[in-house]
């Protein structure tokens, strides 16, 4: 069985999706969309005065649509407040957040887990997702990891480094 402590910080899980082309792709779609309203919106309302108000209330929504986007795709203020405690068995993955949050995983159930340069990624759904850091397994533990996952889930649902 495999035991990892972590305290992930609010930078980290933004620093991860900024570095992921899956969420990147969607952010950039939300802003393409958001500009293409906006330009239909000033071609067809020129002379109208209240046009500047308007752009400025468009990009205002983009604002709050990316912030909400942010916040939704990655963990809640608890998790990124909290020492979270990840246990991996050959059956299922924990995951204790706090004293009182405990939730367990078949692996057959997890929606993805990516690797990256620093992390882990466990998406648990297709929005919400957990950050295991790197620098807090030495070799065996990623070796251990790594197995793990290759042995339990199945293989569209992860993307690992070579071993």
């Amino acid at each position: 069985m495999l035991e990892v402590y972590t305290k992930t910080e609010l930078e980290d899980y933004t620093r991860y999706l900024f570095t992921n082309k899956k969420a990147m792709l969607i952010y950039t779609i939300y802003i393409i969309i958001i500009s293409y309203v906006l330009f239909l919106f000033v071609t067809h309302v020129i002379n109208n005065p209240f046009i500047i108000y308007a752009t400025y209330g468009i990009c205002a929504l983009a604002t709050i649509i990316m912030y909400r986007e942010l916040k939704a795709v990655h963990a809640t203020e608890k998790e990124y407040k909290s020492v979270i405690k990840y246990l991996l068995d050959e059956k299922c993955l924990i995951i204790e957040v706090g004293d009182f949050d405990r939730n367990k995983y078949e692996y057959t159930d997890i929606y993805d887990i990516e690797e990256t340069r620093n992390y882990y990624a466990i998406y648990v759904s297709i929005r919400h997702f957990y950050l295991i850091h790197k620098k807090q397994l030495n070799n065996e533990e990623h070796m251990y990891f790594k197995s793990l996952i290759q042995a339990n889930v199945p293989k569209s649902k992860y993307k690992l480094k070579k071993i």
